[in-house]
Order: structure tokens, then C-alpha cells, then sequence
């Protein structure tokens, strides 16, 4: 019988063994069973996805949009569960295990007074929006780094923190620009960057984006 979709014949239905544990006898009787046991695919190569296949799949799925509901149930599923096949140097985004080293720097003495150099100069305004540091009003101000950490890191092949403080492009304020925590966050998330002429350039499509005026000339400050 051959069932149509959207049937619903075995909504309410509770399976036999819902809640139910196998005993140590039975776990072992089953792993007795398996020794010797030959997979029917072991060693079968699976073909490669045709471009025409992934196409229908690209259309199957486009412009389908997920529930809250659906979503919550997908997020408490995977609440605590670790992904070891995209983690360390499986994940495309890693560089070299510098994440631990990154952290230490932000927590020394050094950094502390770099961040508060770069604040100073900027007179403790945002240089995208305009905005000052207020507590009260929740405006949080962040030291941007233009060349990123992990670019410095990489180029000099910084791996220990000797390394680091004797590195002068790190501790250098004009790699420093002050941003609002928004705008900072909106860097980040469109991977702009902000470059030596005041302008946010978006590495992933080589073009620059104007946007407002970033002030960089240390020496009128």
C-alpha cells in the first residue's frame, strides 16, 4: 500500500519499545550476533551527486522557510552535542590554533593600554556613527582592529606571547580605529573591513563600499 503525502496514520500512535531498555543480557547477545557480519555496502563507492540532482535539490528546498517551533526543536536536539567533524583543523574557518593566544592578549596589560591609546585618540567616539561612550544609555565603544588579529598572527607566524609583545604592528594604534559595539557588530557581520583611506572594503567581493567617513589621521588628533 502506497501512501499518499501528508498521511497522518500513525500520528498518536506510541512504538512498542518507547521507553523500554534492553537488558546487559540482551546487549550482548546483540553484539554477539554482529560479529562476522559483513555490511552489504562495505566497500561499494557511492557515486557523485549529479549537477542536475543538486540543482532539484537546490530547488526543493528554496524559499522554504523553517517554524519557530521547528527551530527550538532542532536547537534543544543539538543543545550539548559537540560537531567533532567541524571542529580544530576539520573547520574551514581555522587558523592555526590561535584562538587561546588570541584571548590571553586581550586580558594583559598591554593590550589594555593599546585599546585605551586608540580611545583616547579617537576622543572616545564611535569614528562610523558619531556616538560617545553612555553607560546609561547602553552606547558600549570597542577597539577595532584593522588588520586583524589572526592576519598579524599569521604573517609573523606569532604562535607565543614573547612573540606577540615584541610584534610592533600588533601594539600599534593605528591599526586601532574606536567603534560603537552596533557598528562594530555590523563590521564583523558583512565582512567588511575598514581600510587606510576611510572607506569599508568588503573582501569577499572586491569592491569598496563608501559609507560615512571614517577619521584616521592620528596626527590632526
Amino acid at each position: 500500500m502506497r501512501f499518499e503525502n501528508g498521511n497522518k496514520i500513525n500520528i498518536g500512535r506510541v512504538p512498542w519499545n518507547k521507553g523500554k531498555e534492553l537488558s546487559e543480557e540482551h546487549k550482548q547477545k546483540l553484539r554477539e550476533s554482529n560479529i562476522g557480519h559483513i555490511p552489504w555496502n562495505k566497500g561499494l563507492k557511492i557515486s557523485p551527486i549529479s549537477e542536475e540532482t543538486k540543482q532539484r535539490i537546490k530547488n526543493f528546498n528554496q524559499g522554504k522557510k523553517l517554524s519557530e517551533e521547528t527551530k527550538q526543536r532542532m536547537s534543544k536536539s543539538h543543545k550539548g552535542k559537540r560537531c567533532l567533524f567541524n571542529v580544530g583543523i576539520n573547520n574551514h574557518n581555522w587558523k592555526g590554533g590561535i584562538s587561546k593566544l588570541n584571548n590571553i592578549i586581550r586580558n594583559i596589560f598591554e593590550y589594555r593600554q593599546w585599546r585605551d591609546d586608540v580611545y583616547t585618540r579617537d576622543k572616545f567616539t564611535c569614528q562610523e556613527c558619531g556616538n560617545k561612550r553612555n553607560y546609561y544609555k547602553g552606547i558600549k565603544l570597542h577597539a577595532h582592529h584593522i588588520k586583524p588579529f589572526s592576519n598579524i598572527f599569521q604573517y609573523y607566524e606569532i604562535t607565543t606571547l614573547e612573540e606577540a609583545l615584541n610584534c610592533e604592528e600588533l601594539w600599534n594604534i593605528n591599526n586601532g580605529i574606536t567603534l560603537c559595539k552596533e557598528c562594530h557588530k555590523d563590521i564583523h557581520k558583512n565582512n567588511l573591513q575598514i581600510n587606510t583611506m576611510g572607506s569599508f572594503q568588503d573582501e569577499t567581493l572586491d569592491y569598496v563600499k563608501i559609507k560615512k567617513e571614517v577619521i584616521l589621521n592620528v596626527s590632526n588628533n
